[in-house]
This record gives structure tokens, sequence and C-alpha cells, in this order.
């Protein structure tokens, strides 16, 4: 199998302290996730392959890997499309050269890393700024939504990242992370921020969230994004911009807390 030799390698990132787990060999490069609520994707590379991944979250490598380059893309156009989706404008690449190598990227964040298989025929839709990386030949450019109401009061905006091509791609989650396959006419319900990605067959819109008392004292605003299969849809059980505004609100809470107990000590 390709790779084995640097599988049996006692390599000093092969004996890092972390749990045992599976490499996955159906893609086009070798690859593994790391940890458990924090976690990293371990590729296992032989020569000639490429990555492509978001800036800041590489870790660290070993073997034929000699420097990080840039990616601009097919066309110039391109950088801004995917500045406009919520990701760097240039993205780096890594090339396996003249040895098999071990890379390691994070996504520099609390979250799991989620793998979704591209394939020409089925395109993906995602979060804006959850693409961690990729392997195989993938593009990331925009959609937008095909109604202006979902773009309008959706709460994701008018732009999705839109992920074509064949090969791997992997995102970054937060939260437990849900996978469901929807029927054709099969309707799913969710708050929208929650929303990872789904099957660019799946159709999107938004829809009231409820009565005037949920308007008034829910918590999900006005509207809920609706999909509607055929199509996979993954969500994450962790609104990103809440989860922010929780670590604010008590790290706020701790500095009066400090501050309060400084006045009394110089008291």
């Amino acid at each position: 199998m390709p790779g084995s030799c640097i599988l049996a390698d006692p390599s000093p990132i092969a004996h890092m302290n972390v749990k045992k787990s599976p490499w996955y060999t159906d893609g086009p490069v070798y690859f593994r996730i790391l940890g458990e609520d924090i976690q990293e994707v371990e590729f296992l590379m032989e020569p000639g392959q490429r990555i492509m991944l978001q800036p800041d979250t590489f870790v660290a490598a070993v073997g034929g890997v000699r420097s990080l380059g840039v990616t601009w893309g097919r066309s110039l156009l391109d950088p801004v499309l995917r500045r406009w989706s919520g990701e760097a404008a240039v993205l780096q690449e890594i090339v396996c050269e003249d040895e098999p190598a071990r890379v390691i990227l994070g996504a520099g964040q609390f979250g799991r890393i989620v793998r979704l298989k591209v394939t020409r025929d089925r395109p993906i839709f995602a979060q804006r700024g959850a693409f961690v990386a990729a392997s195989g030949t993938i593009d990331l450019g925009i959609a937008v939504t095909a109604r202006l109401r979902a773009g309008l009061f959706g709460g994701q905006g008018i732009v999705f990242q839109r992920i074509s091509g064949e090969g791997d791609v992997f995102l970054h989650a937060l939260g437990t992370v849900n996978d469901w396959i929807l029927p054709k006419g099969k309707i799913a319900r969710c708050s929208t921020n929650n929303i990872l990605a789904f099957d660019a067959s799946v159709g999107y819109d938004v829809q009231f969230a409820g009565g005037a008392m949920t308007l008034l004292f829910g918590s999900q605003g006005f509207f809920l994004s609706q999909l509607e299969g055929p199509g996979r849809v993954i969500t994450q059980s962790l609104d990103h911009g809440a989860f922010v505004n929780t670590l604010v609100k008590h790290n706020k809470r701790a500095l009066k807390t400090s501050s309060a107990t400084q006045q009394t000590d110089d008291q």
C-alpha cells in the first residue's frame, strides 16, 4: 500500500501522545483525524501529491515537505470570490517532493474537523469560514442564494462557499456534528448558524420561526432555515457567533470580578 514505509517509520510525529486513530485510504491522500474536542488532521503524502489549506492551519511536517507555497486559483477572480465567501484571498499549498511525508493541520480553534467527499456531479455549499483543507482537484467559489428572501433574512447572507471538483474537503465544526440524508421533498428546519454544509441539490429557503411570543422571547431570531431534499445536510450543535459572545461575556465578568477583588485588596 502507498505510504506503508512511512507508516512503519517510528518518526517523532508517530509517537505523539494522542489516541490511536484509523487511517482513511479511500481519498486522494491518506489521512486520519487526531484528538477529541480540539481536532487536527494528519495526512500521509506520497511524492507529487498536493494539499490546499487555509493559512494559519499548518502545524507540523516530517519527510518530503520543504516549504509552504501559495495558490491563487485557476483565474485572477478566484481570490476575490474566496474573500467574498469568508476565506483568505490566497490559500497555501503543500507539495510532497522527493520522499513520503506526514503533515498535520489544525483548525486553530476549539471544535471538530469534518471530512466530506466531493465529486464533480455533487458539489456542496458550506458555511462561510469553515474551510480547513482539501486534497484532490477542488475548487472554492461562491454560491448566491436563489431566493433573495433567504439571503436577506437567513443569517448566512446571500453568499455561501461553493466547493466543487473531485476529492476530499475538510471543514471546521463546533460541537457535535449531525449528518442527515434528506429524501426528495423532505424538509429539515434548522437554526441558520448551526448549518455546516449541504449538497448543492438541497433547496435553501427561510421561514418565520413562530408566533409573536416566539419572536419576542425565543432565542432563534425571526427566521429559521428551511432545507429541502434530496441531498445531504450537515449541522453543528454550536453557533459560532453565540459561542464567541458567551466567551466575551464570561471574560467581562471575570475582569469585573478581578477588578473588584483588586480594589478590595487595595483598601
